[in-house]
């Protein structure tokens, strides 16, 4: 990791901080996330260097020579939307591995140093600093997880009505579900992802990236695909990514809206919950979601039984010295227009701007 002067790591080969990562890890005599931040190190953030040539950094402090904080962030540097840092993008999430408030302070402090050295407009982070004295958040949302203690009837039992009556008719319907994580599974999905993108009015992410992200995490079999098909068709799909032996994170969902009536999309998260239920993993990470504009979606999380809890994102002005609000976008005019776009255009445009939106 960092030299002791410097004390971050500028990584230009995206293999790099998978090494260092470990042997940093293990100098510490605490734990609490670890296993989130190698996740993050060796798979996550590989996966955008090769989609979107971001700059990975990693920024530690160390007290009396040892290792006490340490947090991962990319550098986007965009001629459209600027130069700062982000930790991490696309992914809802981010606390730092700190060993008590005092790091957590330093670390902040090295954050803003590093940030007015190489140039960046505002850094953006993503969870794990509200232990600061004065931290203000720029936006919060509200983040749910599914408990997965429960065997499969006391699971089934602890769902709403509306999820119950979903799953039994995607199965007496003929709706099936498989997992796989092969290419062609990831076809399907990215097929019903540009469907779903465009009728929410956004573009899709690039193939590329999915492809990417699959081969990060193939080999230790770390990436699910859940499909719903009904016959040969595939109607619902989504991608689960293992983080660690207990939590796994629900990452992306799609579903071809002509065939909503059978259900696939409750039979794809039930068949989860219960697949990874048996393996013995603790949680199902829902992910992030408006605190304003997507009740819908709150309340879709909540029938599952998931515990919600709010999650704060902080972007600072390296210029004004001051937290800058962040506008809560997942609604606007822009939707109307992807909406409307055919798809060929919708994935171009999603190749060209999801590099600088970050």
């Amino acid at each position: 990791m960092p030299t002791e002067d410097e004390k971050v790591r500028i990584v230009k080969d995206s293999d790099t901080p998978r090494c260092e990562l470990r042997e940093s890890l293990s100098e510490a005599d605490y734990r609490g996330s670890a296993s989130r931040i190698r996740f993050l190190g060796e798979r996550w953030i590989p996966a955008l260097v090769e989609s979107y040539d971001y700059q990975p950094l990693w920024i530690t402090v160390r007290k009396d020579q040892r290792l006490v904080a340490t947090l991962p962030i990319v550098e986007v540097d965009s001629p459209l939307s600027g130069k700062r840092g982000v930790s991490i993008p696309f992914f809802d999430f981010c606390p730092p591995e700190v060993s008590d408030k005092e790091a957590l302070f330093l670390l902040y402090r090295k954050l803003m140093d590093v940030g007015h050295r190489r140039d960046w407009k505002y850094f953006e982070i993503r969870g794990g600093f509200e232990a600061l004295d004065g931290f203000k958040p720029s936006i919060s949302f509200y983040r749910h997880q599914i408990n997965l203690s429960l065997n499969s009837d006391e699971a089934f039992s602890h769902l709403k009505s509306a999820p119950q009556r979903a799953i039994r008719k995607a199965v007496k319907s003929g709706v099936i579900v498989r997992r796989s994580n092969t290419e062609k599974a990831l076809k399907e999905f990215y097929k019903l992802q540009c469907l779903t993108r465009r009728r929410h009015g956004l573009p899709p992410q690039p193939l590329s990236f999915f492809k990417n992200l699959r081969e990060s995490l193939e080999a230790d079999d770390l990436l699910d695909i859940f499909t719903a098909y009904l016959g040969d068709r595939p109607i619902s799909s989504s991608v689960y990514v293992r983080q660690d032996e207990e939590t796994v994170h629900y990452k992306y969902g799609a579903s071809d809206y002509r065939y909503q009536e059978f259900r696939g999309n409750n039979l794809v998260m039930w068949e989860a919950i219960s697949y990874y239920g048996r393996e013995g993993r603790s949680s199902i990470d829902l992910g992030r979601n408006s605190t304003s504009t997507q009740e819908g979606l709150r309340q879709y999380k909540l029938s599952w039984g998931a515990i919600e809890d709010l999650q704060h994102y902080q972007k600072f002005d390296l210029d004004k010295n001051t937290v800058i609000s962040m506008a809560d976008n997942a609604f606007g005019f822009h939707n109307h227009i992807f909406s409307k776009l055919p798809i060929a255009l919708n994935r171009a445009l999603g190749k060209l701007m999801y590099r600088h939106i970050a």
